[in-house]
């Protein structure tokens, strides 16, 4: 079916998932889900679910390496300008991963050294703790909350996807009813929405307006 259909996301994705659910005490699981789930994203129109699965299982099954090498690999010989632009993008948010589990050690580092948490990301700099905040390829910015070091590019990617899934339940209550819920746990309550993704913000809430069904 994959040979006859080579853009059909579906047959790897349903390979991946025969792997996952009947195969899953198989040692070689995670790397053969990850590697179908990798060829349902090359075929450019997988949905983002897909390609978020094959990214947490990856890092969930200490997989990383295999993640970047199949971004890479994606990047060098794909013949599509679609998909080499998608796959250089991941690798630039690995990246960014990357730093800010590094920044995220050094503000431990500062914490243990000074007996208090940093102020600011410059403060590792002038504690002699890193040698300069490094830049974000995709324009974001790192920041230190809670003595965690967060990313805004990565912060807005997922800030989309939660408010969308909330959107989603919010359109399914509104073509049921023909009225915008009351409140967000109205959604709940009607089971048109699973649960309330947390904002992926630290510190910040959702805000829903009951007369336009919007969240922000």
């Amino acid at each position: 079916g994959m040979v006859h259909n080579p853009d059909a996301w579906i047959l790897p994705h349903e390979i991946a998932m025969v792997h996952l659910l009947n195969r899953r005490d198989e040692p070689n699981t995670p790397v053969y889900a990850t590697q179908f789930l990798g060829m349902a994203v090359a075929t450019g129109t997988a949905p983002q679910r897909v390609i978020d699965l094959a990214s947490n299982i990856a890092r969930m099954h200490d997989l990383d390496a295999f993640e970047r090498a199949m971004w890479e690999d994606m990047a060098r010989n794909s013949d599509e300008e679609m998909l080499r632009n998608m796959a250089e993008r991941k690798l630039m948010e690995i990246a960014i991963e990357d730093a800010c589990a590094q920044l995220s050690e050094a503000a431990a580092l500062f914490e243990n050294r000074h007996q208090r948490p940093a102020k600011s990301l410059d403060e590792l700099v002038t504690g002699g703790i890193i040698e300069a905040v490094p830049e974000d390829p995709l324009g974001g910015r790192y920041f230190i909350a809670e003595g965690e070091v967060f990313n805004t590019t990565l912060l807005d990617i997922s800030l989309e996807r939660r408010r969308n899934r909330i959107l989603g339940g919010i359109r399914r209550y509104h073509n049921r009813t023909e009225t915008w819920p009351p409140s967000l746990n109205a959604v709940l309550e009607a089971r048109d929405l699973g649960f309330i993704p947390e904002h992926p913000y630290p510190g910040h809430d959702w805000h829903y307006n009951p007369e336009t069904g919007e969240v922000e």
